[in-house]
């Protein structure tokens, strides 16, 4: 596993140095390092004054706090912070790119977080869980970026009204059952991923964990071992529309907790081309081999999942390097070539202990009620 992780490292400090050429590697590994520092695994605040910053930081001999002190972050130990999490991680998904066209940051779409601005105090944010205040806040940012001379990542076209009023016809009821692709009315399932996403999601905050940012931080912080995370996971599942594997553990570990794993298609990719698999392996081996390698290497799961992204996309995100996509496409093929003709072995990992029953997550969630 140290192999791997170091030949991980190598293939994104190499990919770092073609987007930034003024970099040697000493700068690329600390630009790396910045990435992988479980200070910075909240979603981040994207800034264009903050990604020189980075960049010019790496440059020099400061240590890492330094970068904590100006790089920016949700605000995850309040309540407001975990929903801005939960409706960005809708938008950090496939077919949504008609919610977050033309945004330069992709997961800051103002379209999505704009909506935010709306609800003034918690209290208002806490009225969201009544489905009609929801769409009503929606369809009021809609209205007020509607004329054709606003900014293109916060112009509401004229579809785009359409759908989120056809979203607010829905009773509270349809709107925690359907599907996104159920929904009468709309042209497409994307603004109904994001906002049935957010909807289900802040009933869950609320149902779970009574709209409070210290329990939901209670209830991380007791889930020590991988059977209780992954029971918070699931458990999410069943709450959220359209969240699967990959996007339960997604929103948690854009809290900022170490813990979770992202089992997204770069992740995917690694570890069948280092498990030398013929198909594609499913997301809880990728959890558990990604878990393996933390252990192994004496870094966090999330560090892991990361490392495998960057790696695979070509992404810095916190410093607003990304290659083309051509020139990341070959990139990955190389390194998933190179992976899979290793001469050395990666042990699969052994199969994960029995998952909590939903019942025992009331030892991590004191409001949790079985359904």
């Amino acid at each position: 596993m140290d192999i791997l992780f170091e030949q991980l490292v190598q293939h994104t400090v190499q990919q770092i140095r073609q987007l930034a050429p003024q970099l040697d590697e000493r700068a690329a590994r600390r630009l790396l390092e910045a990435h992988l520092d479980p200070a910075h695994f909240a979603m981040p605040i994207h800034d264009l004054a903050v990604e020189k910053r980075l960049i010019a930081w790496s440059q020099g001999d400061e240590e890492l706090p330094r970068a904590t002190e100006f790089l920016r972050f949700e605000e995850t130990r309040t309540i407001r912070g975990i929903a801005r999490v939960m409706a960005r991680t809708h938008t950090n998904r496939q077919g949504v790119a008609d919610v977050t066209r033309a945004a330069r940051w992709r997961v800051q779409s103002p379209r999505v977080v704009g909506v935010f601005e709306l609800a003034q105090d918690d209290d208002a944010l806490q009225r969201w869980t009544e489905y009609t205040p929801m769409l009503e806040a929606f369809l009021e940012l809609a209205n007020r970026n509607s004329a054709p001379t606003t900014d293109a990542a916060a112009r509401f076209e004229p579809k785009a009204i359409r759908n989120l009023e056809a979203l607010a016809r829905l009773t509270p009821e349809q709107a925690q059952k359907l599907g996104a692709r159920d929904v009468p009315g709309c042209d497409g399932p994307g603004w109904a991923r994001v906002v049935l996403g957010l909807y289900t999601g802040l009933r869950y905050l609320d149902e779970r964990f009574g709209f409070d940012a210290t329990k939901v931080w209670s209830a991380l912080e007791a889930a020590r071992h991988a059977t209780e995370v992954d029971a918070l996971a699931k458990d999410a599942r069943r709450q959220v529309t359209e969240f699967g594997t990959a996007l339960s553990h997604s929103f948690f570990a854009d809290l900022g907790c170490a813990s979770f794993v992202k089992a997204d298609v770069h992740v995917t990719d690694v570890v069948g081309a280092a498990l030398k698999l013929d198909g594609k392996p499913a997301p809880q081996l990728c959890i558990d081999f990604v878990r393996q390698m933390a252990e192994e290497t004496g870094r966090t799961p999330r560090a892991i999942d990361k490392l495998m992204y960057f790696a695979c996309s070509g992404k810095l995100y916190l410093a607003g390097l990304a290659p083309a996509k051509a020139v990341a496409v070959a990139a990955k093929a190389r390194l998933l070539t190179h992976l899979r003709q290793r001469d050395s072995q990666v042990m699969r990992p052994s199969a994960p202990s029995e998952m909590l029953s939903l019942g025992d997550l009331a030892l991590l969630t004191p409001d949790f009620q079985e359904e």
